[in-house]
């Protein structure tokens, strides 16, 4: 990959010596030097990476604005999950004054109410700090500090492991072939397992702090009245918050797409299989059914059970052994936030279960 891509060497090898062009920072004072020397060492590689993948943006397939969407959304849950935001927040708080009545690197004095001077800027500074002081301990770890290396390293893999394996190919790189070609791909990217896969970071369920995001469904039933389904997430299903802190039903409500069968009665969405429900776009989500028995069943807007209709009978058995009809067990027990009615972009969490 070296021979014809520039970045290879930046962001794997990670060689950074270069003797035709000057990458340092600018401006920079002998004592300045020393005591942020970390931080200007990781500018001056970033400069050197950028420069090389501006080099390889002609012929490689990726879709560079959403590449760096999901790097900054990795930076900013990485620095949650290492404890950093916490204390960036602390030193914010301790040192307000002397931080905001500084200078830039560039020697420029910070004007009240600029950017320079902003929290935001504070943070992003901060967060680079932070990295460039990771980035160093684990490339200079001796016998001394390996200890601290190795579980920082430990701490960062876990997280970085599960935030990669949520990214979907999809999303960063842009369709290349012919039109046969791109068709198949979109529709292999349509036909996901709901049942495989792992849950968004920071959504995940598996800790109080982490709780996935439920949300309301409305609906009017076959006799005009309003219905409100309590959604939980699947592992790809779209994730739309609202300004106030609560969350969007991502689907279209156009109305029953069931048909009845020649008994007259209907088939439960329960009594699919799985292939049938991804050809109907089942994205894992999962709502409580009465007809059920109260388990969880699939959820896919206009498949959903109405009062009116009579359905076959449903058999549960099958349905959980396949995993069509109930929490799997590495679910259960998971904890997610529901909307509060009493409270207008309220949450409370719950734990989820399945029905004794």
């Amino acid at each position: 990959p070296e021979e014809y891509s520039a970045s290879y060497k930046r962001l794997v090898q990670k060689i950074f010596t270069d003797g035709n062009a000057d990458y340092s920072v600018r401006n920079v004072t002998k004592e300045v030097m020393k005591k942020d020397k970390q931080f200007i060492d990781l500018l001056t590689q970033v400069n050197m990476t950028r420069d090389s993948m501006e080099e390889d943006d002609d012929f490689l397939p990726f879709n560079l604005p959403s590449v760096g969407c999901i790097l900054l959304e990795f930076t900013n849950l990485l620095s949650k999950h290492m404890g950093w935001d916490d204390i960036i927040d602390e030193a914010m708080k301790l040192y307000p004054e002397e931080m905001r009545e500084g200078k830039t690197i560039g020697g420029r004095k910070m004007k009240p109410g600029g950017f320079n001077s902003s929290d935001l800027n504070f943070k992003r500074q901060g967060m680079g700090h932070m990295w460039g002081s990771f980035l160093s301990l684990l490339d200079k770890a001796s016998l001394e500090n390996s200890g601290v290396a190795v579980a920082a390293a430990d701490k960062a893999a876990e997280f970085m492991e599960e935030f990669f394996q949520g990214i979907q190919r999809e999303r960063y790189v842009f369709l290349v072939g012919n039109e046969e070609e791109n068709e198949a791909k979109t529709s292999s990217s349509r036909c996901r397992n709901p049942l495989e896969g792992v849950y968004p970071h920071g959504r995940s369920g598996k800790s109080p702090k982490e709780p996935m995001e439920g949300f309301f469904h409305f609906k009017y039933s076959k006799r005009g009245e309003c219905k409100v389904r309590m959604i939980k997430p699947g592992k790809y299903t779209p994730y739309l918050p609202t300004p106030d802190g609560d969350v969007s039903t991502p689907y279209k409500e156009e109305g029953s797409k069931t048909k009845p069968m020649p008994s007259g009665k209907y088939r439960h969405i329960a009594s699919y299989s799985l292939d049938e429900l991804i050809d109907i776009g089942w994205d894992g989500a999962m709502y409580s059914s009465k007809t059920a028995s109260g388990n969880y069943v699939p959820f896919v807007a206009g498949y959903d059970s109405d009062d009116s209709d009579k359905y076959e009978p449903i058999d549960i058995r099958a349905g959980k052994r396949s995993g069509i009809i109930g929490l799997p067990p590495n679910e259960n027990g998971l904890y997610m936030t529901i909307p509060d009615f009493n409270n207008q972009g309220g949450r409370t969490l719950v734990a989820l279960k399945n029905p004794t």
